[in-house]
């Protein structure tokens, strides 16, 4: 009998042994769960290791197309499906598999919210001179056009890489980029103000031939920025002599940005 007992004994071992792996196995299908995220591919090329910007949370690569073209030390943008990873030779016990999304993290990417238009502004612009419905701009100034206020990169702290870019100004002149902590929507000079206080000027910024400039500061140690703060920004730019209403400058719309 106790040459019986033994294998017996085994057999159970092992029949709960199958059931503790299903029941992992139906976990992770039940854990499954949406990512969307920025981070450091960390390790590679074989046994791909992604590390996650905000968390710090290592993933592996469990999708079966990969990372595609990148590879070590990339920052990237991924959007897939996360989840515990059953067996996983780089012993990282969560996966982010069935990417739908992956590119360098600031590519397209505007984490902004735009308010405040020349079209639509509830108390209307200065002197009659909105800008085209739909169009996302500001006041029309003297090109016949509003100028716009867009972003580009990351609203994370810790990244400190968010760009502020102006199109659509009066060519070849000064502006000042500024920052708020209040929403407002009031008439000023040939546009409207977005913003009120406590305010900060950010930076002197000077438009090219094209009415164009980039934001070239740390906006997050010239605004003070801490995480969890949210802020407004806009562009007051010269518009001298032509100027719609006369007075001499005008602004974009305005940007909202939650930092992270």
């Amino acid at each position: 009998m106790h040459v019986m007992f033994q294998p017996l004994r085994n057999l159970r071992s092992a029949l709960a042994l199958l059931g503790a792996f299903a029941l992992f196995g139906s976990s992770a299908v039940a854990n499954t769960t949406p990512y969307d995220g920025t981070g450091v591919i960390v390790q590679g090329p074989s046994c791909l290791l992604y590390q996650d910007d905000f968390t710090g949370q290592l993933y592996a690569n469990g999708d079966a197309n990969g990372y595609g073209v990148f590879g070590l030390g990339d920052h990237v943008h991924i959007i897939g499906d996360q989840y515990p990873c059953v067996v996983q030779p780089c012993t990282i016990h969560a996966c982010v598999g069935f990417i739908s999304l992956i590119e360098p993290y600031g590519a397209s990417i505007d984490p902004s919210v735009p308010f405040c238009f020349g079209d639509t502004a509830s108390v209307g612009c200065p002197c009659a001179n909105p800008s085209v419905l739909g169009a996302g701009e500001g006041c029309r100034n003297s090109t016949g056009v509003g100028a716009r206020l867009a972003a580009v990169g990351t609203d994370l702290v810790a990244d400190d890489i968010l760009v502020l870019e102006v199109t659509q100004a009066r060519a070849s002149q000064t502006g000042v980029l500024i920052q708020g902590r209040t929403q407002i929507e009031v008439p000023f000079r040939d546009g409207l103000l977005c913003m009120g206080n406590p305010t900060e000027r950010l930076e002197l910024m000077s438009t090219d031939a094209a009415g164009a400039v980039n934001s070239s500061v740390s906006l997050v140690t010239e605004g003070a920025i801490t995480p969890g703060d949210t802020v407004h920004y806009q562009f007051w730019f010269r518009d001298p002599v032509v100027s719609v209403c006369g007075s001499g400058s005008n602004l974009t719309n305005a940007l909202t940005v939650t930092w992270q």
